[in-house]
């Protein structure tokens, strides 16, 4: 298993774990469905709640990632 693969399963736990009201999109979406496409980056559009705002700083806790900043 390749370390991106460990990563996405990684995430896709977190993600779980938090019960986060988000989705996978972009490239990371299309191989997780089985594209051939590489990428190096994940997106994921959350749903703007405050306990979503709580979740997605759990699952940056549990990746080890930075906390998420606000776009404008």
């Amino acid at each position: 298993m390749s370390s991106d693969t460990d990563f996405l399963e990684h995430l896709a736990r977190a993600l779980n774990k938090a019960e986060l009201d988000a989705v996978v999109v972009g490239n990371t979406g299309a191989i997780l469905r089985g594209a051939p496409v590489l990428t190096q980056d994940v997106d994921i559009f959350v749903l703007d709640t405050p306990r979503n705002q709580q979740k997605i700083k759990d699952v940056a806790r549990r990746i080890r990632g930075s906390r998420p900043a606000p776009i404008d």
